[in-house]
């Protein structure tokens, strides 16, 4: 139907294919002019395994030096952090507790890892709020619970009674 004049035909093929390079060609040339231009910036040291500067580039986790040649050569230097210490010591073995980085935030382990692997559960529950409601099974009051899907309402009675209002 490719260049065909009949009337109330229309090859909708080559009008979306029209459609799409245009919207292309626009958002490409925008996404270019917004675009900010980031170089990584160059440390001054060399690589130890290829001789190519070392720069500073930006991840996920933050801000690290890597080799220039990537991806040839995959050298990343690794920097030396203090811990920071919480104050308290590990329930397992007493060494001291520490703050880590992990993929997803800030959490307390003990220092002596790889030898004692406890972390802290620093997760709280919330506590259930009373309501002036009572229980129509068992005479209880009702309490506001926080659960998977967000709030609702449930007999404080549970596990003996599993009374949920809606």
């Amino acid at each position: 139907m490719t260049g065909c004049r009949v009337v109330g035909q229309i090859d909708y093929g080559r009008v979306s294919e029209r459609k799409e390079s245009r919207m292309n060609s626009r958002f490409v040339a925008w996404a270019n002019e917004k675009m900010e231009v980031i170089s990584p910036k160059k440390t001054g040291e060399k690589c130890p395994e290829c001789g190519h500067d070392l720069v500073e580039r930006h991840g996920r986790y933050g801000k690290f030096i890597a080799c220039e040649n990537y991806p040839e050569c995959k050298y990343i230097k690794k920097e030396k952090v203090e811990p920071e210490f919480t104050g308290e010591n590990c329930p397992k073995c007493g060494s001291p507790m520490v703050f880590k980085t992990g993929r997803y935030g800030k959490f307390e382990a003990c220092s002596n890892y790889p030898q004692c692997k406890y972390i802290k559960n620093s997760k709280k529950k919330a506590e259930p709020v009373m309501t002036d409601e009572v229980c129509p099974n068992c005479g209880s009051p009702v309490v506001i619970k926080k659960g998977r899907w967000g709030e609702f309402k449930a007999c404080s009675n549970y596990p003996k009674c599993k009374t949920i209002i809606k």
